[in-house]
């Protein structure tokens, strides 16, 4: 199985499993609970940093001299904001990936020659950060449109004009080092992407038990139905979305009634409010339960 990565969109993540014997599964919260470590209060970005295509100042960076680059910014790279010179957190990795990759792991970008994919720390903020890092959280945390930029030096005498096979007359950049990656809202390259990521083995270990926050499972694999099958009879093939978690009694009979978190009472599937006490249901424990017994799953496929 591989690493679980997270896309974000607005207040929301979708947390993508990573399989491929199976279709991605869904676990939306909000992003502030998906991507932050609880402990220290950072967390992981990742995404493209630059590819061949022809960026807005109509120039192709040289995917062969950003490649000479992958060892310095492994071992030394860091994180900046906006190209800013304050560092705000560390290039934990960074890999060239074909575009046919590269558009598998971020639909929706047309993605030209190869493309450097790179993964980051962003620093947490402490009481002396810099206020870019706070911006960056800030952005983070709100929803905001994330985008890397890669940044080093460049010899200029070495660029040069190129003709595209469409005609098009651009320069081709051959970067001389590429030491920093900037998190900006403003890209100059179209299919530039930041987002936050996140393995799914570490969302498994959130406290979900003590936790109101709603959330929403989304599991469109009948795979996935099938391996979380209680073995009674039941049609497992023929759930979609949170039915495939759906617990079941030990008849074989589907579950209809669950104990308020409050004060325990039997509450019907479906509501919103308990009956007795009044208080807003959410999924609470059985999330957590339903979670781990996925991730039981997963290393079974």
């Amino acid at each position: 199985m591989t690493q679980g990565r997270v896309a974000e969109n607005a207040r929301t993540v979708f947390l993508h499993s990573g399989t491929t014997s199976m279709a991605d599964i869904e676990i939306l919260v909000p992003i502030s609970k998906a991507t932050k470590d609880p402990k220290t209060g950072g967390f992981w970005v990742e995404g493209v940093a630059t590819d061949e295509s022809i960026d807005w100042t109509n120039e192709i960076t040289a995917a062969s001299d950003v490649q000479k680059s992958l060892p310095l910014l492994q071992k030394h790279g860091l994180l900046n904001y906006d190209h800013g010179k304050y560092p705000i957190g560390n290039v934990k990795d960074a890999e060239q990936l074909p575009a046919i990759t590269l558009k598998s792991m971020f639909p929706g970008k047309a993605f030209n020659g190869t493309g450097t994919w790179v993964k980051g720390w962003v620093h947490p903020v402490t009481e002396y950060a810099p206020e870019d890092l706070r911006m960056v959280h800030h952005l983070a945390e709100v929803g905001a449109d994330l985008f890397f930029s890669i940044q080093g030096g460049v010899n200029k005498s070495k660029n040069q004009s190129v003709t595209t096979k469409s005609g098009r007359q651009v320069t081709l950049i051959h970067p001389e080092f590429v030491n920093q990656v900037a998190i900006t809202t403003q890209p100059i390259n179209p299919n530039a992407i930041c987002r936050m990521a996140k393995s799914l083995s570490a969302m498994l270990q959130t406290d979900w038990e003590n936790d109101d926050t709603p959330i929403k499972l989304l599991v469109p694999s009948v795979e996935l139905a099938k391996g979380m099958e209680a073995g009674s009879g039941t049609d497992a093939a023929g759930f979609i979305g949170g039915r495939a978690l759906q617990p079941e009694s030990l008849h074989g009979m589907e579950t209809t009634t669950f104990d308020c978190p409050k004060c325990a009472a039997k509450v019907q599937k479906g509501m919103r409010h308990c009956p007795s006490c009044g208080g807003v249901l959410h999924l609470g424990k059985s999330l957590a339960d339903g979670l781990r017994e996925f991730s039981k799953m997963v290393l079974r496929m």
